[in-house]
């Protein structure tokens, strides 16, 4: 019987759902946190930004949620008006967070 240890499996989730992070920002490195790693609460406000508002505010709200305040308003400052940047980093971050689907049981 195969053994494995908690830590193990904790450094194969890390390496597969780790942060996104992009560097050359002015300041430092900015990370932003996997979609899975977020607290329940943000990942829920990040549900909530596909019903209202306006695709920028919706997009920079994303980067918010996912840095922390210093970082996302250095990456936020980076981007300037520029929203296909900001879409582009959206969306390269969201695909960080894809979960395979479960494999159908035998039974």
């Amino acid at each position: 019987m195969p053994k494995v240890t908690l830590a193990s499996i904790r450094d194969a989730a890390d390496k597969k759902y780790g942060p996104y992070i992009i560097e050359d920002i002015e300041g430092g490195d900015v990370t932003l946190m996997n979609p899975l790693k977020l607290s329940k609460a943000k990942r829920k406000k990040l549900a909530e930004l596909d019903s209202e508002g306006e695709v920028d505010d919706k997009l920079a709200d994303t980067i918010r949620l996912a840095a922390s305040a210093a970082d996302a308003k250095r990456l936020l400052a980076a981007i300037g008006d520029d929203l296909p940047l900001l879409a582009e980093i959206v969306k390269a971050w969201g695909a960080t967070a894809r979960v395979g689907e479960a494999s159908p049981s035998a039974s």
